[in-house]
């Protein structure tokens, strides 16, 4: 049976435990706030296409992972995203909705919110991932993961969207034109063609196709035989087949390719090229027969306790 200074004692510890309860539910509560104060920062910056207010908001070693699947380090190359951002869309509206906060320690918290954005001619539905730390007593966005939903709906408008890329992208040869085929690639995107080194970006990717089409006018026909797609991003893998008929004189060229692509799917939502590679259904050109070498090597077999004899005693032993 307890005494009363055991009960004294057991009253006073539950109400410390209660009152420490308390002021870490008011920390928690307070600490939320000044983090949705920032959120409210970030709409008010984005719809005002205010560059510069955004960027007080962001630490200098962040990250923005954006929709397309780019990555953005530092602030210099948030604020150029952001540039971008509005360069490209007009009459910018942006809402946000908490759906979830945590704070893994005092100093970091990790925030998931929808959104629903528009822009004249556009408009989307998304999430976001965002880790704020707490520096000098002050709130600021370390790093976003943002992305976007897609619904099986999504998903089939996007294969019918790609396939169409491709269709499109048929059509353009016709025209002889390398900068009219670079615009079906993204500004960081590759090629890699088979038996040809990497090319790499969108004006490197022109020049390469008015290399050919400066020779030859082209018809391509794409088969796509898979296409999937996961959020910003698309895979395609399928044959093609290119007939090249010289401007000059000489017979037509027919080849056929076998081909991966992936793409990526940007904040205006069109789909893009990112990535092409492709080789050749052709079977590979015979080996060269085995070389001779030429004078033969010659080998000296040393007996063990034995040391390799000098050129002058070889020599003298001649």
């Amino acid at each position: 049976m307890k005494t009363t200074v055991e009960y004294v004692i057991s009253a006073v510890l539950m109400a410390v435990l209660l009152c420490g309860c308390g002021k870490n539910l008011m920390n928690v509560e307070r600490e939320s706030q000044a983090i949705w104060d920032v959120r409210l920062a970030v709409q008010n910056a984005l719809c005002t296409e205010d560059t510069d207010a955004m960027m007080e908001l962001w630490a200098e070693d962040g990250t923005f992972g954006q929709p397309n699947g780019e990555l953005r380090a530092g602030k210099d190359e948030i604020r150029e995203a952001h540039e971008q951002l509005f360069e490209r869309f007009d009459d910018f509206k942006i809402e946000f909705e908490r759906l979830a906060i945590s704070f893994p320690t005092p100093d970091v918290a990790v925030e998931e919110v929808s959104y629903d954005f528009s822009a004249t001619g556009f408009r989307h539905k998304g999430r976001d991932t965002t880790v704020l730390v707490k520096r000098r007593g002050r709130w600021l966005i370390a790093a976003v993961s943002d992305f976007v939903p897609q619904t099986e709906v999504d998903n089939d408008e996007n294969i019918e969207a790609i396939r169409k890329l491709f269709d499109d992208f048929c059509e353009a040869h016709r025209h002889n034109d390398g900068l009219k085929l670079a615009e079906f690639y993204t500004d960081d995107a590759v090629l890699m063609p088979s038996d040809e080194p990497i090319v790499s970006g969108r004006e490197a990717i022109a020049a390469r196709y008015q290399q050919d089409l400066d020779k030859f006018t082209a018809e391509l026909v794409t088969t796509p035989d898979e296409i999937e797609v996961s959020g910003n991003l698309g895979f395609v893998r399928g044959t093609f087949t290119i007939t090249l008929t010289p401007k000059d004189e000489g017979e037509k060229i027919e080849a056929k390719f076998k081909a991966i692509s992936i793409l990526r799917k940007g904040m205006d939502g069109s789909w893009k090229l990112y990535c092409d590679i492709w080789n050749s259904d052709a079977p590979m050109p015979p080996k060269p027969k085995d070389l001779t070498l030429a004078p033969p090597f010659q080998f000296e077999v040393i007996p063990p306790g034995h040391r390799k004899r000098t050129s002058e005693e070889t020599d003298q032993v001649g």
